[in-house]
């Protein structure tokens, strides 16, 4: 028979030996971190830093933010500005201004990859190919542009020239016989 005494005392429900319940219950600090022996000091000093741990109070060993704060912005801001420019190239000098925008977005985003404050290095190296791709397809339809209004300057000028004063019904006649002649 056993006595009131021999029984071990209730526990809170999730705070058992089971495998389902957590090992350490709210408001504890964590274990030891991956790789970090538990006898070693957890202060950032140089035995943190041996094991991959925080060198100084302003960020990790290789430089970057600490809190977890993960700054991704410029880099989707580099895709999308990137995605308008490639849109927009057909109208040649924003296409060319806004893939420059995203040119500088996506270089400033790698940068941020590279320095451990951002996660994002395939977005803004889209959006860098991208600022590149609008600002090549703008200038090759400005140089198209160019090149076509140079051909039809010099056609609509000896057009305007041939019909000039005339009533508006004798213009409009005068111009299409002026296109019949040129283009046959």
């Amino acid at each position: 028979m056993s006595t009131p005494g021999d029984q071990p005392e209730p526990r809170p429900e999730g705070t058992g030996d089971d495998a389902a319940s957590p090992s350490r219950g709210y408001g504890e600090p964590p274990a030891a971190g991956y790789g970090v022996p538990a006898d070693r000091p957890r202060d950032g000093g140089a035995e943190a830093v041996r094991y991959g741990g925080d060198a100084s109070p302003s960020g990790p060993a290789g430089g970057g933010s600490t809190g977890g704060e993960v700054k991704n912005g410029v880099g989707v801001g580099a895709l999308v500005v990137g995605i308008v420019a490639v849109l927009l190239a057909c109208t040649s000098v924003p296409g060319i201004l806004l893939g420059v925008v995203a040119l500088v977005l996506g270089v400033v985003g790698r940068k941020r990859v590279a320095r451990g404050d951002a996660t994002n290095k395939g977005v803004a190296t889209t959006g860098l190919a991208l600022g590149i791709a609008g600002i090549v397809l703008g200038l090759v339809f400005l140089v198209v542009l160019v090149a076509f209004t140079s051909l039809l300057v010099p056609f609509f000028g000896e057009a305007f020239a041939a019909c000039e004063g005339l009533e508006a019904a004798e213009l409009d006649a005068c111009l299409e016989d002026q296109a019949e002649q040129a283009f046959g």
